[in-house]
């Protein structure tokens, strides 16, 4: 029974966090950057 609670709160967790990744990306896809440039910038 707990394993099914578990899985079942997993499930239920996952629609949430694709909703709340889009709250903050307002960057046009134009400017989007590849990854390579964006861990450049996280190392400085």
């Amino acid at each position: 029974m707990k394993k099914a609670l578990t899985i079942l709160g997993f499930l239920a967790g996952l629609p949430a966090g694709a909703a709340l990744a889009d709250d903050d990306c307002f960057v046009p896809m134009a400017e989007w950057q590849p990854r390579d440039a964006v861990e450049r910038l996280a190392e400085e």
